[in-house]
């Protein structure tokens, strides 16, 4: 993402993801749907119980679809594998839907 032009914030994990948004709201998450901590669903269903509003982009090679459609929007789905032309596309379109 860096270099497409954007800022990005890397965090280990899960909870440290949270405390992160908490701190200082993202223009957008980007987020893998395995992660350490709990799956990328329920890592957005955390981040919107805490009152994050920012558009989502997540990634996978073998999630749950019924969990994420009923989560987020999947046009801002990203199946792996993916090239970064995809990725900012993608990227691209969710921050413009803000």
């Amino acid at each position: 993402m860096h270099s497409l032009g954007y800022g990005v914030d890397a965090v280990a994990s899960a909870e440290e993801g949270l405390r992160s948004v908490q701190q200082a709201a993202p223009d957008l998450l980007f987020v893998d749907f395995a992660m350490p901590g709990m799956n990328g669903a329920e890592f957005i269903q955390a981040a919107r119980a805490r009152g994050a509003t920012m558009p989502v982009v997540i990634a996978s090679g073998y999630a749950d679809m019924q969990e994420i459609e009923r989560l987020i929007d999947t046009r801002y789905f990203l199946s792996k594998p993916f090239d970064i032309a995809a990725m900012s596309r993608v990227v691209a379109d969710a921050l413009a839907d803000r």
